[in-house]
């Protein structure tokens, strides 16, 4: 009974001690910062695919993550449904390298760390810039498609019926 108590105890401390220190953007990170989105929806009478991912990089180094993937099948006889979806609505960016952005997002003594795969560092294509992210290319969104295209929910389940 005392070593679960102190596996708790030690467990939380742990968590509690997540590095939530914001990067210092350099030259070579500063093309990270911005407002980059991936969005694919399809709603048929049957069939529900939601493929959303909306990154936020602030230059003080907070950021926003937010994901929803939805893969929903309907027939008479069935219906099959995956769902994925991940919010950090207050994180703070911790490192970026070639590899990886780190996200920690305090709650309380808590501290949640999200793993970022880059799969292609921001580039620039026929005059937008690009980030391939998770195996989803987000385009780097600029004016107005900033506040209309980044107001989007994941559905839930009661959202259904």
């Amino acid at each position: 009974m005392y070593k679960n108590i102190c596996s708790i105890v030690i467990t939380l401390i742990l968590f509690g001690c997540i590095d939530d220190t914001p990067i210092k953007f350099t030259e070579q990170t500063s093309n990270y910062l911005g407002v980059w989105q991936y969005r694919y929806e399809n709603k048929e009478s049957n069939l529900t695919e939601i493929d959303n991912m909306l990154l936020i990089i602030n230059h003080d180094g907070t950021a926003i993550y937010r994901l929803c993937e939805v893969n929903e099948k309907k027939s008479e006889n069935y219906k099959s449904a995956s769902r994925n979806s991940a919010s950090f609505p207050e994180a703070v960016v911790t490192q970026i390298t070639e590899n990886k952005i780190i996200l920690v997002q305090k709650v309380g003594w808590f501290g949640f760390k999200k793993k970022l795969n880059i799969v292609k560092t921001p580039y620039q294509e026929n005059g937008n810039w690009y980030i391939i992210v998770e195996g989803k290319k987000l385009v780097k969104l600029q004016g107005q498609d900033i506040h209309t295209e980044t107001n989007w929910d994941c559905p839930s389940y009661d959202e259904e019926k």
